[in-house]
């Protein structure tokens, strides 16, 4: 017999802009944000053309980011596009045709094996715990 998958019952929920109790950061593009446990998982975009980059921040209920994601390809333009999320996750669309999931877990694991998707950037790179991990979406 097998235990049971335990299911994380804190669903995200996508909240509205005007919701969003912080100021968006200097040079940053305000995209979306999610709620859970009052904590939030905010996505900003810089307005650069060509060579677009989408900021992940997971931020405590005081505004301090946690953890910070960026996603980056030179040359390439992106458009946040968000497609559905579940109870520990965020599918959503940046560049054309890479469907990309963002997992918010509630506790924090070590992540040992390199990004799934091209263009992922961590400010600590080695032996982390990390809250949130970037996978593609085929």
């Amino acid at each position: 017999m097998t235990a049971p998958i335990k299911e994380e019952t804190n669903a995200l929920t996508l909240a509205d802009k005007a919701n969003f109790p912080f100021p968006t950061p200097e040079g940053l593009v305000y995209e979306a944000h999610f709620t859970r446990d009052q904590e939030y998982l905010a996505f900003f975009s810089e307005d650069c053309p060509y060579e677009e980059t989408l900021h992940i921040q997971h931020l405590d209920s005081s505004g301090h980011v946690k953890e910070e994601v960026t996603l980056s390809a030179e040359y390439t333009g992106g458009v946040f596009q968000f497609i559905d999320a579940g109870a520990n996750h965020i599918d959503f669309i940046f560049w054309p045709g890479l469907k990309i999931r963002a997992e918010w877990l509630l506790e924090p694991r070590f992540l040992w094996k390199a990004e799934a998707v091209p263009g992922v950037q961590r400010s600590d790179k080695f032996f982390r715990r990390t809250q949130i991990i970037i996978t593609r979406r085929d």
